[in-house]
């Protein structure tokens, strides 16, 4: 496991009153998306982008650091800046990258995970204003029916569930990307929901839908294919499949914190009425109207999946207190300096990304804290008058 890292400063002050923010997390298959396989794409992909406002996505089938470059540049940046590129990683076959809507999120580092086929990518960011990190897991699954594909999917499942068997109880993770899996029977997809004892490293499905998925009572729920023509290389065959799917921990299956908005889920584009038919066939597609129709249909052989989140946050905020904002910390080869020029009595208290409490310290002078005992993730520092300072520290690691 390789995990890439990136320093994440944030600064919060003790407040009031609460207030309500929501995101949208988005998982798209842009099928092989690279400068090779344009097919004069990018017009369709914009207007899907922009009709979605996506504040997170996960996007699958990438070619490389330059696919998912040129996806950042011709799409989702095209006239402003509002996105951008978590840590890329280029894995085996095809990649998966992480944007994000660089007024909401801080980015903290991206690790990948090796299975038979491809890598299962681990995204960690956090909202602005919370300290509650989110973790975000891309797969693409391997493809095809039968048993062998079958056990080839669960076999990547059971990596990532080592991973998210570690977590502590009550931890923000949800996986998302091209499952391939045809039903609630299949290995993979227990295995995902399979409550174990002593850990919450199970994933919640907001969607109960027993049996196999190629069923026209699950038609609003299908992802694949938004043709029955083949073109571009991708699959044909008309909406039948649930191969896209976001799933979540139980930390954000409940109503406070971080937490899942209830019916948010669902397969943009998908008004229910076109099962094993093209979304832009008749009759005229009521979820997003014929254009976007015709954009889902040639932009890609899948279709986005869409979950919202929400959080609260003070409102009433109040003014920092002037001793403390003259805080500032530095990494030295000695450890994390934390300067201190008014000698002001500061509590300053270490946490993992998890929340779990490393230590507790009280200081009254600049002083350095020996990362070769102490590697806290998070720092929380406080002076006598409750103003908080609030640094992410991330380290590198390889």
């Amino acid at each position: 496991m390789k995990t890439h890292f990136l320093a994440l400063l944030l600064l919060i002050w003790v407040s009031g009153l609460a207030q309500t923010h929501r995101f949208k997390v988005v998982s798209y298959n842009s099928l092989r998306y690279s400068p090779n396989n344009i097919d004069a794409r990018h017009p369709d992909l914009r207007l899907i982008m922009n009709d979605l406002q996506p504040d997170l996505l996960c996007l699958e089938e990438l070619s490389g650091l330059s696919s998912a470059q040129m996806y950042l540049d011709s799409v989702l940046n095209l006239d402003s800046t509002t996105y951008s590129l978590a840590t890329f990683v280029d894995g085996n076959d095809l990649d998966i990258a992480l944007y994000y809507k660089t007024g909401k999120f801080g980015f903290i580092s991206t690790s990948t995970y090796p299975t038979a086929l491809r890598d299962i990518y681990h995204f960690q960011v956090v909202a602005n204003g919370i300290m509650d990190t989110l973790h975000i897991f891309g797969v693409h699954l391997k493809a095809s029916s039968g048993s062998s594909n079958e056990q080839a999917r669960k076999a990547e499942v059971d990596v990532l569930r080592q991973v998210t068997d570690q977590f502590a109880v009550g931890a923000h993770f949800l996986v998302c990307g091209d499952f391939n899996i045809y039903g609630a029977n299949e290995p993979a997809y227990a295995r995902l929901l399979q409550n174990t004892p002593n850990n919450e490293g199970h994933f919640v499905d907001q969607l109960i839908m027993p049996g196999t998925w190629n069923n026209a009572a699950y038609a609003p729920y299908h992802t694949q294919s938004p043709r029955t023509t083949q073109f571009n290389g991708g699959v044909n065959g008309g909406m039948d499949d649930r191969f896209d799917m976001i799933l979540m921990s139980e930390g954000l299956n409940d109503t406070v914190g971080l937490h899942y908005v209830t019916g948010s889920m669902l397969a943009y584009g998908n008004d229910g009425q076109h099962y094993n038919n093209a979304i832009n066939a008749a009759p005229t597609n009521t979820a997003v109207g014929q254009v976007l129709a015709d954009a889902l249909h040639y932009a890609s052989d899948h279709i986005p999946i869409v979950a919202e989140f929400e959080y609260s946050i003070s409102n009433n905020t109040s003014t920092i207190s002037q001793p403390i904002s003259q805080v500032k910390i530095f990494h030295t080869s000695s450890g994390i300096l934390i300067s201190n020029p008014e000698k002001i009595h500061l509590n300053i208290t270490g946490y993992a990304l998890d929340g779990r409490k490393i230590f507790k310290k009280d200081i009254y002078y600049t002083s350095t804290l020996n990362l070769s005992t102490v590697k806290p993730y998070i720092l929380v520092i406080s002076d006598l008058q409750k103003s908080i300072l609030i640094r992410k520290l991330v380290l590198q690691s390889e």
